[in-house]
């Protein structure tokens, strides 16, 4: 019966099916056949968080969401990958695509990642944020070993996204563990920015 709702096309059909009768291996062949990954994902987690009442076999349908995702020609929609892997309680995997798209040369990454940090802070799941926030690698920032000269009008510009960690730290107080130096690459400077504000965010809540 799965096979044929399958093979009419009628995959929402057929990951209901599955769903109900427990069968991964259907659900994952319909995401596949529906040539709409993303829109079958999105329905198939629907159908998990609206009628599948226990948290374990749940958490193994949202685990083969992420892997449909994570597969290399497709598509990852980060937003909802990060909402499922908190559920999957995975912060470790949720710091990893947010350093991914703050390092990424596309401005649009970026962006995406403050949206997902902003959605998960609305779920209210404190000690899952901490634990993505402990995750987070950091910034790979260069230590200049001769003074620095004076940069060409032309770099001008790109200097001034590259200190923009320098100027976040001096404005944080005693913050003497970690001396920051120009990065070469600005978008390593906007995540060592972030990476500043997260830190000095976990020290005066350690103070309060």
């Amino acid at each position: 019966m799965l096979d044929k709702c399958i093979e009419e096309k009628k995959y929402q059909q057929a990951i209901g099916m599955a769903i109900e009768c427990r069968r991964l291996d259907k659900i994952a062949k319909a995401i596949k056949e529906s040539g709409n990954v993303d829109a079958t994902l999105s329905y198939c987690s629907n159908i998990s968080h609206n009628f599948v009442s226990r948290r374990e076999y749940r958490s193994e349908v949202l685990d083969l969401l992420v892997k449909e995702y994570e597969k290399p020609k497709s598509s990852p929609n980060y937003l909802s990958m990060c909402q499922w892997l908190m559920f999957l309680d995975k912060p470790e995997r949720v710091a990893s695509i947010l350093e991914k798209l703050l390092r990424s040369k596309n401005n649009n990454d970026a962006l995406l990642a403050f949206q997902i940090a902003f959605d998960l802070v609305e779920n209210e799941h404190q000690a899952f944020l901490l634990n993505v926030r402990d995750q987070l690698c950091s910034p790979q920032l260069q230590q200049p070993s001769e003074p620095a000269l004076i940069p060409a009008e032309s770099d001008t510009a790109q200097i001034g996204d590259a200190t923009a960690a320098e100027d976040v730290a001096v404005s944080e107080e005693n913050q003497p563990s970690m001396p920051i130096a120009s990065s070469a690459d600005p978008n390593e400077a906007i995540y060592a920015a972030v990476f500043l504000r997260a830190r000095s965010a976990k020290k005066r809540q350690g103070l309060a």
